[in-house]
């Protein structure tokens, strides 16, 4: 089973300082008695954290705090959370009760509308560089019910108490807005807060597309006091509701081992576990020697549920992996030579079972075609390796599980794109700017997983541990007094807050099984995203087929990019609320119209100087209209339209908003294209505004063009500035600038572009380059920025060389961008 590998250093010292959790600041109020008037009701997002022990007026929360509301746009079949924030004046005590939501004659049910309380816990140093305090973070959360039993729903004077609303709606659940509200009763006073939730015309599949290993039954003995199997059935059961798999079944020992009285048991569990939708991975038990694979065990194994699947004509190998815990990390943990041996002993194995289940495959049997099914599932059976790509492995099948930043590039996702499942992973590294589920990383950075495994095609997502209730302190694990009042930070040198739980022990708090965190709730949100896009990505295939007789292909890439632009870039997490939200109104607006129309995108072009297209196909026979009039298709092929439109962004909003009617049923679409764009031709810069950094450039008109004329240089950069009205309009709100330089040289140099914002007193480097013979159109993305630029820096460096010859580029024309 896989295990941290991490050292004691001082971080332990400086956890162990903090005794207890810091005392929130009090605030003056009147009067004895609490009640409304010495609270504050307001309102964030489910996106956004607010930190019990800083104060309600904090410029952490000033961008997305709301009015006392929960307001939510969710699918059917979905869970979706908001929060309601206490902030007390003095300690007062607590209730929150929900009602049932109603619109028209469509009701959500109470029971539906959740209520738990935040539960904090301390982050003493962070380590994601997210420019997120040390302060006490929202995580585990709890039915109220139970804290009202426990006897903790009090807010202490100076505090905030986070209150996380989640709803959840019925798979047939009808589109429209519910109304309801919250009673919230502080002291002896009661106030009714409103609740909205506006249930999209989009489903979300209730059968789990995604795979995933998150192992419960590591430490859960510890928290809940409990070591039978029932518990570990339980954290897989909660695993479940939160689209997610234990994988590891039966209650585990060192290396997942069985014995052969234990294989039949481990199959009849795994058949009827896997009878839930949402159980879409089990992996399968096996038995060695230290580094060396018990191929009889491994055998009898594979026999056995190759006989259930005959029995009960269910093929359990679409949903069974090997993962092979002794041979965790071999890259890390020094291991690759002993994995390879592994690798090839389970591969041998599989391949020679396979070929036997075959050849006893009568030809008059009347199940010839499913049996011939189950074989090739299991010369598939793919076998999980926590390892980025090794060549050395090539030849062994062996499915490479890397960390999530090994899928950072295109090139890097192509050594695995031969291999018939995807699969990376998070533990303690990497860290953001990369997605992690670490307690001082933003919540969209684990919610956003689940679009990069649609958009990278990555079936399965690895967890080494949901259920470490235990402090490693670099020799054995130690026990914690109390897992909720903890640090977050349960590992030494390399380790990372929140790093090996997800769930927190149930006991505490009188509930057999574990108790959610909002770390959970994100991943959930981004899986069941993840099952809109996977919809969305099938209709794209079969569009994209009918569509291929004429010339056209339906671009599921080109749709995803214009999704998550302004949310990462490759494996790079800049979101921010207002920017997800936005892309997730897109999402839902899309499949909306994909379900009814098989609505798809064929071209989202942009030429650089200020015009986009926008192409798309529907079925033949939607009446599509754009601001109410008609709109005609340029070609129809395969029995689908297509559509294109170009727009010219000479406005502050540019916004296409278009209309389809099909069989009596409408669907309203709009794309937001983005605000103005500033487009400036070469010869209408000011030459004026191009200065010296380490050299001064000749800057002279050329045509359309601007000339700009570098001296050799000898030192370590040959580098200017460009400033002034030439920037104009790189202002705060700037999505991109995009220039366009011609360069007549064959030398292929390296451009660095960095810039200085109104906000900083150095250079930011921006993006990297090579400048290629003729011309270049580069794109430089601003839209994680908050701040205008005052310069931007051009920077060719000396590598092997000790000066640098002349240069003369030719700057095209400029383009500002704004979001």
């Amino acid at each position: 089973m896989m295990k941290k590998t991490v050292k004691l250093c001082s971080l332990i010292l400086a956890v162990l300082m903090v005794a207890g959790i810091a005392a929130c600041k009090a605030k003056p109020a009147g009067g004895n008695k609490a009640g409304l008037s010495d609270v504050t009701l307001w309102g964030m997002p489910g996106t956004e954290k607010v930190y019990r022990d800083i104060e309600r007026d904090s410029s952490y929360y000033t961008d997305y705090k709301t009015d006392a509301k929960i307001d939510l746009t969710m699918a059917r079949g979905e869970y979706e959370g908001g929060q309601i924030i206490i902030s007390a004046d003095k300690k007062v005590e607590y209730n929150v009760e929900s009602s049932a939501l109603v619109s028209g004659d469509n009701t959500i049910p109470a029971e539906n509308v959740e209520i738990f309380v935040e539960k904090y816990i301390s982050v003493t140093a962070t380590i994601e560089n997210r420019g997120l305090p040390a302060a006490q973070y929202p995580d585990a959360i709890v039915p109220i019910a139970n804290i009202k039993a426990a006897g903790e729903n009090t807010v202490d004077a100076g505090c905030n108490q986070g209150i996380y609303v989640r709803v959840k709606t019925a798979e047939n659940q009808a589109a429209g807005t519910y109304s309801g509200n919250l009673k919230v009763v502080i002291g002896d006073d009661a106030t009714y807060l409103p609740v909205s939730v506006n249930v999209a015309d989009v489903t979300v599949s209730q059968v789990n597309r995604s795979k995933s290993i998150f192992i419960a039954g590591w430490s859960t003995e510890k928290g809940e006091l409990d070591t039978t199997q029932e518990m570990v059935d339980k954290y897989n059961e909660a695993l479940f509701d939160y689209r997610l798999n234990g994988g590891i079944i039966v209650d585990i020992s060192e290396n997942m081992s069985v014995s052969e009285a234990g294989i039949q048991p481990f199959v009849e569990k795994a058949y009827n576990m896997m009878q839930n939708p949402k159980c879409s991975t089990v992996c399968i038990p096996y038995n060695s020697a230290r580094y060396v694979l018990n191929t009889d065990i491994m055998n009898k194994m594979l026999t056995a549920i190759v006989n259930k699947c005959y029995e009960t004509k269910y093929n359990m190998f679409d949903k069974l992996v090997c993962y092979f815990g002794v041979i965790d990390e071999p890259d890390i943990n020094g291991l690759l030579g002993q994995a390879r041996t592994f690798a090839k002993a389970y591969n041998d194995t599989k391949i020679a079972f396979a070929n036997s289940v075959e050849s006893e495959i009568a030809a008059d049997d009347a199940d010839k075609t499913f049996k011939k099914q189950v074989v090739e599932s299991i010369r598939k059976l793919p076998h999980i390796m926590t390892s980025p790509y090794d060549n050395t492995f090539d030849g062994y099948d062996v499915t490479f599980c890397p960390k999530f930043s090994n899928y950072g590039t295109e090139s890097e996702r192509a050594n695995y794109a031969d291999q018939n499942e995807r699969w990376w992973y998070g533990c303690n590294l990497p860290k953001s700017p990369y997605p992690t589920y670490h307690t001082d990383d933003i919540w969209l950075s684990a919610r956003l997983v689940g679009w990069m495994q649609a958009q990278y095609d990555i079936t399965g997502n690895l967890m080494w541990a949901v259920d470490n209730y235990a402090n490693y302190d670099g020799v054995s694990y130690k026990e914690i007094d109390d897992y909720y009042e903890s640090t977050a930070l349960r590992f030494a040198t390399n380790g990372a807050n929140g790093d090996g739980y997800l769930f927190y022990p149930g006991k505490k708090y009188g509930i057999d099984g574990p108790v959610g965190s909002l770390r959970l709730e994100a991943i959930r949100d981004g899986l069941e995203e993840y099952e809109i896009l996977y919809d969305i990505k099938q209709s794209y295939n079969k569009v994209s087929e009918a569509l291929s007789g004429g010339g056209y292909s339906a671009d599921f890439g080109g749709f995803m990019n214009t999704l998550t632009s302004k949310l990462y870039s490759g494996a790079t997490v800049f979101a921010t609320t207002k920017n997800f939200d936005a892309m997730r109104k897109e999402l839902f607006n899309s499949a909306a119209v994909n379900a009814t129309n098989d609505f798809c995108v064929v071209e989202y072009s942009d030429d650089g100087y200020g015009k986009k297209t926008f192409a798309f196909a529907v079925k033949s026979g939607v009446s599509v209209k754009k601001d109410g009039e008609a709109l005609g298709s340029v070609v129809t092929t395969g029995g689908y339209d297509v559509y294109k439109i170009e727009v010219l962004l000479e406005n502050a909003s540019n916004v296409i908003s278009l209309t389809f009617e099909n069989d009596g049923k409408v669907n309203e679409y709009a794309l937001d294209c983005g605000g103005a764009a500033t487009v400036k031709k070469g010869s209408q810069l000011d030459a004026a505004g191009f200065a010296k950094m380490t050299c001064t450039p000749a800057v002279t008109a050329d045509g359309d063009a601007m000339k700009v004329e570098l001296p050799e240089v000898a030192g370590d950069e040959q580098s200017f500035i460009m400033t002034g009205a030439n920037l104009s309009g790189a202002d705060a709100s700037t999505d991109k600038i995009v220039l366009h330089i011609r360069y007549d040289g064959t030398d292929k140099p390296e451009l660095t572009l960095s810039a200085k914002f109104t906000n900083s007193r150095v250079y930011s480097d921006i993006l990297r380059v090579t400048l290629e013979n003729g011309e270049n159109e580069i794109t430089l993305d601003l839209s994680d920025r908050t701040a205008a630029i005052s310069e931007l820096a051009f920077i060719f460096e000396v590598k092997d060389a000790q000066s640098i010859a002349t240069k003369t580029l030719y700057i095209n024309g400029i383009s500002v961008y704004r979001q």
